[in-house]
């Protein structure tokens, strides 16, 4: 049986294995240890370091056990272990018999661990990618046929501004696309291979650091062996996009939460996204946001661990960066589900149309276009029709029809008309505004933007399975 440590230190202790082996959390990357160490094999084969019977034995073992599930739950059954890579080895003793000691020359658990986390990564930043990609489509179309319906802006968590409910999903939208594209761009950082680096000097071994890398569908090679291996600025790049999202859906979360209570109840929530109280009746409570709102906060927490963690080290390789896998694996599940759970609750939530026109002719919310109306009718700063209208409706009890009667009579002007939310958003005429004509421009290019970005980032994935498929493929011929 292969044990590292027992050459050179005896037995181990048994619960002090257990306390520092990773394999309990290592099922979350055995697929891409596995396509590593096969590529790794393979090439070592080509250079002449494996001879061919060998090399055939350690291949067909290691391609069934990426295919069949039965074998792969095997290896996992395995927890005695310090981690995937120690159990590999003897797993594959066990089929291939002395084969496998042919395997480990020029590679290392650093450099070999790195390149399954970033194949990992890659692989869930492609299903996240797809998700958002669904997602933002769906929200597209609903805002397309949400021109016309009237809707609220909100600022210290009062009705501020007229808008439309297009205007207010497409700001979700473009944020989303700006994290989306992030995202997408990082994967240049996690895609560079580090095989070849060993612990982080490097190998004695002629391994051609740039033909393996094409062997796994890497873009490139990350140069600096010691940087290959010692550094886990990869998976800050991939929780930077993990923070933000989750800061864009907390808030979207509260956003809805707010939109639903009762004194606002300018949308009604889907039945299926609500609890009711085991002593009131009447309670309708947004259940999935509250959940989504505290599981995302999770994410910014754990992209806190990493930074804490990471910055306490040396540089070098130090098995506290195994602490950190673990943290991303969960922060990537939270993000899933709560896409997931607040992009439901927005397709089928419904606008209350008849409430956001009730607190828009009553709450005021138009009084600054008012202002802004009779300033430039008017010819007069700004600051001074701002007091005026502030004034009419404090003489007016808060009233803004009465208010802007007051101020057409004082005033001689016609603002009355623009008392009438449709109005008000034509009159916008800066790009991004409520006006309907913008706001259409605006869901085309983000439309477009989002295509592009898709498609550009769907070319990469598309190289890294054709790269997957042919290492499964390749055959060495006795």
């Amino acid at each position: 049986m292969v044990k590292y440590r027992e050459a050179a230190l005896g037995e181990a202790n048994i619960s002090l294995i257990s306390y520092t082996s990773s394999m309990n959390y290592d099922n979350e990357i055995v697929d891409y240890v596995v396509l590593v160490t096969l590529a790794h094999v393979y090439h070592l084969y080509m250079r002449g370091y494996i001879p061919k019977t060998e090399a055939n034995k350690l291949i067909k073992s290691l391609q069934e056990l990426y295919t069949d599930e039965s074998v792969k739950s095997k290896l996992l059954a395995e927890k005695q272990f310090e981690d995937i890579f120690e159990a590999l080895e003897n797993f594959l003793e066990k089929q291939v018999g002395s084969s496998i000691y042919y395997m480990p020359l020029g590679r290392s658990r650093n450099d070999h661990v790195v390149a399954a986390i970033k194949l990992k990564i890659f692989s869930e930043t492609a299903t996240l990618v797809e998700i958002l990609y669904k997602e933002l489509k769906k929200l597209i179309n609903i805002a397309s046929n949400s021109l016309d319906t009237p809707f609220i802006i909100h600022t210290h968590t009062m009705p501020a501004q007229a808008t439309s409910y297009a205007h207010y999903l497409t700001s979700i939208i473009e944020e989303l696309i700006d994290v989306l594209e992030l995202m997408i761009n990082d994967t240049k950082i996690y895609m560079k291979s580090p095989l070849g680096s060993g612990a982080g000097a490097g190998t004695s071994a002629e391994i051609d650091r740039d033909e393996l890398a094409f062997l796994l569908g890497f873009l490139g090679i990350s140069e600096n062996t010691l940087y290959s291996t010692s550094s886990r600025i990869f998976l800050d790049a991939l929780m930077r996009s993990l923070y933000m999202i989750s800061i864009v859906l907390s808030r979207v979360a509260n956003d809805y939460i707010l939109f639903t209570h009762n004194s606002i109840g300018i949308i009604s929530p889907p039945l299926d996204h609500v609890q009711t109280s085991s002593i009131m009746p009447q309670k309708r409570n947004p259940a999935t946001l509250e959940i989504a709102r505290a599981r995302l906060k999770k994410i910014v927490s754990n992209s806190f661990y990493l930074g804490i963690v990471e910055s306490g080290l040396p540089t070098g390789y130090s098995l506290d960066l195994q602490e950190l896998t673990p943290v991303v694996w969960e922060s990537i599940r939270v993000c899933k589900e709560a896409i997931n759970v607040v992009f439901d609750f927005i397709n089928k939530a419904k606008v209350n149309e008849e409430k956001v026109v009730e607190l828009i002719e009553k709450g005021g919310v138009l009084a600054t276009e008012i202002a802004e109306a009779l300033s430039i009718t008017k010819g007069i700063p700004y600051r001074l029709a701002h007091q005026k209208v502030a004034s009419s409706l404090r003489k007016t009890d808060w009233d803004l029809a009465r208010a802007v009667e007051l101020i057409d009579k004082e005033e001689n002007v016609e603002l009355t008309k623009l008392v009438d939310w449709k109005k008000a958003l034509t009159a916008k005429k800066v790009k991004g505004s409520p006006n309907p004509e913008f706001v259409k421009k605006s869901l085309l290019s983000l439309n477009e933007r989002l295509d592009k970005l898709f498609f550009d980032f769907m070319q990469i994935k598309e190289k890294f399975s054709i790269s997957v498929t042919n290492l499964l493929n390749v055959k060495v011929y006795e």
